[in-house]
This record gives structure tokens, sequence and C-alpha cells, in this order.
């Protein structure tokens, strides 16, 4: 992945400070190439989260698993951007649902295809921080159910599934 407006990082940035006043503890990682790093860190200065907030850069597929399995929540707010940049399907949605972590993901994009809202995680508006808010509140309430489901779900999602599933669509 990388760091980009398309990806959305900045989005949830913006709802930390919301985030925080509810919650008191909030911590957001990012992982990728890191092409908006600086902007991302003067948003968080600005907004008085950049404690916050971790940079990591590429990892391994290890640092990653490790990573993922160590978070509560899968957060992507992407946004379709001017010069046509648009989230596609959200496979790595699906990668955090395989290890049981429900996903918040924003409405308007591919991401739609890859959760299943209220079932294994919560599609929401991108640039509402009282949304995340209530998305992260409904997942933390029922964790249980939305991490079997996330599993589940990314189960009925394999590669081998789809490719089936698009053979049998085309025949």
């Amino acid at each position: 992945g990388s760091l980009s407006y398309r990806k959305g990082q900045h989005n949830v940035i913006n709802s930390l400070p919301h985030l925080k006043k509810k919650y008191g503890k909030v911590f957001y990682e990012m992982i990728g190439k890191p092409y908006i790093k600086s902007d991302l860190i003067e948003l968080a200065t600005k907004l008085g989260v950049e404690n916050s907030v971790k940079f990591h850069g590429y990892l391994s597929i290890d640092e990653v698993v490790e990573k993922l399995l160590s978070s509560d929540i899968f957060v992507m707010l992407s946004e379709n951007i001017e010069n046509g940049g648009v989230e596609g399907f959200g496979i790595a949605i699906l990668e955090a649902n395989h290890l049981g972590l429900p996903a918040i993901g924003s409405l308007g994009c591919g991401i739609e295809d890859a959760i299943s809202n209220g079932y294994n995680g919560k599609l929401i508006s991108n640039d509402s921080p009282a949304d995340l808010y209530l998305a992260t509140r409904n997942i933390i309430e029922n964790y249980k159910n939305y991490s079997k489901n996330s599993m589940r779900w990314a189960k009925e999602r394999t590669w081998e599934l789809v490719v089936e599933k698009y053979k049998n669509e085309i025949s």
C-alpha cells in the first residue's frame, strides 16, 4: 500500500481529535510507501494528535501480520480524487478480515464490495468524525460477532472462489 490522498489516511487523522475526546487513548498506525508522509505529519501536528500516529513505511508480510494482529479495527477512509484515482476492491480489508479484524471503510468506492455493512465492518462517510466514532463504538460493543463474521467473510472471498464466480458468469 501507500500513504496517499486516495487511501485517505488524512481523513482518519482528521477524526483523531474527536475519537480521543470520546475514548481517551487512540492510536493510528500506517503502513506503506510514504508519498504524503510529511503532509500527514503536518496535519497530525496541527490537530495536536502527533503522538497518536505512527508511520511504518514498508514492512515484510510477517511484520504486517504482526501489526494487524495487534490492532483492534482496520480503517480505510479512501476518497475519490480529482485525477480519477479511486479505491478499487479493498483487498487490504479482506486481508485484515482474514485475521479476524473488523474494518471501517468509506462509501462511494470499491471498499463497498469488501465490507458488508454491519457484518464484517461498517461503511461510513470518509469525512465524518462522528460517523467514525459511531462505527467504532458499534464494532467495539459487538466485537466478537464482527471478528467471527470478518473471518467468515474473507474465507468466502478467496481468489479461487472469486475466479470460479467469474468463470461461471462469463460462461
